[in-house]
C-alpha cells in the first residue's frame, strides 16, 4: 500500500499526475467492493452461491437470502465474504462426492450466518480450510464424516460462535495451523469435540464442549503456546482435556467426563505445566490422570441452572462466580463482568455511585489481539437494570483507596506485593529518608510515604533502607499471581539460559574445586521459597541434597579427571527441578570439577 503522505510529498511530485488519474478512474468507473445477492427469487443476481463466487472479485460480499441451497462451493484465491440470513434461515447442503465448503489459498474470507451440512453417505468433511486465513462465525456445521471443520496447511482460522455438532468422527480437526476457537457449542460428535495436531499459538476459549463420544479436547504432537481458557467441558465419554504437550489450562469447568484432565508428557520432564484455577469434579474414572491435582484447582458442584437440559449457565450463588484467576467466573458463561475498583459499592451515606458499564458491541477477534483475549459476555438482567439507573447529573466513580502500612521496626517477615499493585508505607519521624529504593519507587519526605508499583522483572525479594535519626531496613517480596516457578539464581548469581543455533537450551555450567566443600543454593523467582519443592536427579557420589541446596566435596577418589589445556577437570551432569505442586521448571546443570592448585604440576622456567 502506498503511503499518502509519501506519495504527495515534494520528493515524489512526479507521481501526482498518474495517481490522480488512477483515483479519478476508480471513482468514475466504480471499481470498488460489490455486494452480490443470491436468492431463489428476484431481485437476486444469482440463484446459486457458486455462480456468485465465480464472478466475485477481492473484497466483494455475497449476501445469501433465506432458503435451502443444495450445492458444493469452492473459494480459491479470492478474498471474499459470504453472509447468510442466519443459521436457522439459510441452509447450504450437499450429498455428493465433494466437500460442502472448500477454502484454499485465501488471505481474508469470512463465512457467516448459515447452516452448512453434509447430507450424503460418503466419507467427506463438511468444511475444509487449506492454507488460508479465514473466519467462520455464527454458523451451524454438521454431518461431516471426518470432521465438521477441517483446518490444515498453515492456515490461520477464527472459529467463533458456531454450533459444531453431530459429525461422525471429529467436530473440529486441525493440524499444523493456528486457531482461535471461541464461544462455540461443540457437542455430540462421534469422537473428539476438538482435535489439534501440531498446532501453534492457538486459543480455545469460552466454549461449551459437551457429550462428545470420545475426548472433549485432544491435543497431540509438538505445539506452541496453546491456551485452554474459560471453557465448560461436560459429559464427554473419555477425557475432558487430553494433551501430550505443554499448555495453559486455566479457569475451566471440567465435570462429568470419563477423566477430567490427562497430561502425558512422555518423559519430557522439563516441560512447564500451566494448570490452575479449574473446577474438576465428578469425572467418572479420575479427575486427574498422570498429573497431581494443582493446589489452585477446585473440586465442587458448579451448580448449573439445569445440566439435564444442557443449560450450563451458573445459578445465583454458584461457587464458580468470581473464582477465576482474573476475578471473573469459571467456565464459559459469565454471570457478571469482572469486578474492579470502580464497581465497589459506595457507603450508605455517600453521594458517590458505583459505575457499571455494559457494552453490547462485541470485541472483534483477530490474530493481532493479545493472546489472552478478553471474552465478550452477555450481561445479566440485574446488571442491565443497574446500568440503566443513571443518576441525574451523570455517574460518579468510586475509587478504592490503596491501604497505607505504618512502618513496624519489629516486623521480621517481608511485605508481599503483587506485580502492578500499589504499595504504600508510611515511615516514622525518625526515618525520613530512603536509600537504594527500587526502580519506579518514590518517597515524599513531607508525608513520609513510600510508594511503589513493582513490575514483572522486579519479582523476588527487595530490601529498602530508611534513614534519619536512626536506620531501619524493610523487606519486600514481589510476586505474580499464578506465575510458574522459574529457577533464577545459584548462590545468588543469575542463571542465564542460552540457546544453541538449533534453538536447543544449553546446559548451565558451574565450576567447583576438587577437595573444597561446595554449597549450591538454588532460588526461584515469583513464589515464596516455602511453597516450593526441589528435586535433584543424578547428583554425584558423596553429594547431599537438602531442600534447595546441594553440598559436595569432590574427591579424586570418586572423580575421574580428564586433561583440558593446563588443567585436569571432570564434568558431572545434574538435573535440577522445582515445583509448586502444579507447575514445574527444570535446568540441566553441569558441575565442572577443577583440580586444586596444590596438585597441579609446577611449570619450570626455561
Amino acid at each position: 500500500m502506498v503511503n499518502k503522505n509519501t506519495m504527495f510529498s515534494h520528493h515524489n511530485a512526479y507521481l501526482r499526475a498518474p495517481c490522480l488519474l488512477l483515483m479519478f478512474l476508480v471513482i468514475c468507473l466504480g471499481i470498488e467492493a460489490r455486494t452480490i445477492m443470491v436468492g431463489k427469487r428476484p431481485p437476486s443476481d444469482f440463484n446459486r452461491i457458486q455462480a456468485a463466487i465465480d464472478v466475485a472479485k477481492h473484497g466483494d460480499t455475497i449476501i445469501v437470502a433465506p432458503g435451502r441451497y443444495r450445492e458444493s462451493i469452492l473459494i480459491k484465491k479470492k478474498n471474499i465474504n459470504i453472509q447468510g440470513a442466519g443459521k436457522d434461515k439459510t441452509y447450504l447442503e450437499f450429498d455428493g462426492p465433494n466437500l460442502v465448503v472448500y477454502v484454499e489459498s485465501v488471505k481474508k474470507t469470512v463465512i457467516s450466518n448459515m447452516t452448512i451440512a453434509y447430507t450424503g453417505v460418503g466419507k467427506r468433511s463438511t468444511t475444509w480450510f487449506f492454507n488460508s486465513e479465514a473466519t467462520l462465525q455464527n454458523c451451524k456445521v454438521t454431518g461431516g464424516f471426518y470432521a465438521g471443520v477441517y483446518v490444515t496447511a498453515n492456515s490461520k482460522v477464527v472459529i467463533h460462535n458456531n454450533v459444531v455438532k453431530e459429525n461422525q468422527l471429529t467436530g473440529l480437526n486441525a493440524s499444523n495451523s493456528e486457531l482461535r476457537i471461541t464461544e462455540n457449542l461443540i457437542s455430540k460428535n462421534g469422537q473428539q469435540g476438538i482435535l489439534l495436531k501440531s498446532c501453534r499459538n492457538s486459543v480455545i476459549r469460552g466454549n461449551i464442549i459437551s457429550k462428545n463420544n470420545k475426548d472433549g479436547i485432544d491435543v497431540e504432537g509438538i505445539g506452541e503456546d496453546l491456551q485452554i481458557l474459560h471453557n465448560t467441558i461436560v459429559g464427554n465419554r473419555s477425557k475432558g482435556i487430553s494433551t501430550d504437550n505443554q499448555a495453559i489450562i486455566e479457569n475451566n469447568i471440567i465435570v462429568f467426563n470419563g477423566i477430567g484432565i490427562e497430561i502425558d508428557l512422555k518423559g519430557k520432564s522439563s516441560t512447564v505445566l500451566g494448570v490452575s484455577h479449574n473446577n474438576v469434579w465428578r469425572n467418572s474414572h479420575h479427575d486427574y490422570s498422570k498429573i497431581k491435582k494443582p493446589l489452585t484447582d477446585l473440586s465442587v458442584d458448579p451448580i448449573f441452572i439445569n445440566e439435564q437440559l444442557n443449560d450450563y449457565k451458573l445459578r445465583v450463588g454458584s461457587p464458580m462466580i468470581g473464582l477465576a484467576s482474573d476475578g471473573s467466573d469459571l467456565g464459559a458463561f459469565q454471570s457478571r463482568k469482572k469486578q474492579t475498583a470502580e464497581d465497589i459499592p459506595s457507603k450508605p451515606n455517600s453521594r458517590q455511585t458505583s459505575q457499571i458499564i455494559v457494552s453490547n458491541t462485541p470485541k472483534p477477534i483477530s490474530f493481532q489481539d493479545n493472546k489472552k483475549t478478553t471474552q465478550s459476555t452477555d450481561a445479566s438482567p440485574e446488571v442491565l437494570t443497574k446500568a440503566s439507573e443513571k443518576p441525574a447529573g451523570g455517574l460518579e466513580t468510586v475509587k478504592l483507596e490503596t491501604p497505607i502500612f505504618l512502618i513496624d521496626t519489629l516486623r521480621k517477615q517481608p511485605y508481599f506485593i503483587e506485580v502492578a499493585q500499589t504499595f504504600k508505607l508510611k515511615t516514622s519521624k525518625e526515618l525520613n529518608k530512603v536509600q537504594a529504593k527500587p526502580y519506579g519507587a518514590k518517597y515524599d519526605p513531607k508525608t513520609r510515604i513510600f510508594e511503589w508499583i513493582p513490575l514483572r522483572h522486579q519479582i523476588g525479594q527487595v530490601t529498602v533502607t530508611f534513614t534519619g535519626i536512626s536506620s531501619h531496613s524493610v523487606q519486600l517480596f514481589v510476586w505474580k499471581h499464578n506465575l510458574p516457578p522459574r529457577i533464577s539464581h545459584i548462590n545468588g548469581k543469575t542463571v542465564n539460559r542460552d540457546f544453541d543455533k538449533n534453538g536447543k537450551l544449553m546446559p548451565i555450567k558451574f565450576n567447583v574445586r576438587e577437595g573444597e566443600e561446595t554449597h549450591l543454593k538454588f532460588s526461584a523467582e515469583g513464589i515464596p521459597a516455602e511453597q516450593l519443592k526441589y528435586t535433584f536427579i543424578s547428583i554425584p557420589i558423596g553429594a547431599n541434597a537438602d531442600g534447595d541446596t546441594i553440598t559436595w566435596r569432590p574427591s579424586l577418589k570418586t572423580v575421574q579427571m580428564i586433561r583440558q589445556g593446563n588443567q585436569n577437570i571432570a564434568e558431572f551432569p545434574v538435573l535440577v527441578s522445582v515445583s509448586n505442586g502444579s507447575e514445574a521448571d527444570a535446568i540441566d546443570l553441569i558441575l565442572i570439577v577443577q583440580e586444586s592448585k596444590s596438585k597441579l604440576p609446577t611449570l619450570k622456567k626455561k
